[in-house]
């Protein structure tokens, strides 16, 4: 096995990292420094019933 294959497997986990870091920053909007706030709310639900027969 060549070193080429770990250099791929290195470049792709390395771009899935980036991707996910762009995304919480650009789409979530998460900030990037520690001295800025943001507003974000999250809520959960539950839902529960019983069947009859």
């Amino acid at each position: 096995m060549k070193n080429t294959h770990v250099y791929i497997l290195a470049a792709a986990l390395a771009a899935i990292g980036i991707g996910v870091f762009l995304y919480k920053v650009l789409v979530v909007g998460l900030p990037m420094s520690v001295d800025k706030k943001t507003e974000l709310w999250e809520v959960e639900t539950a839902i529960s019933f019983n069947a009859k027969g």
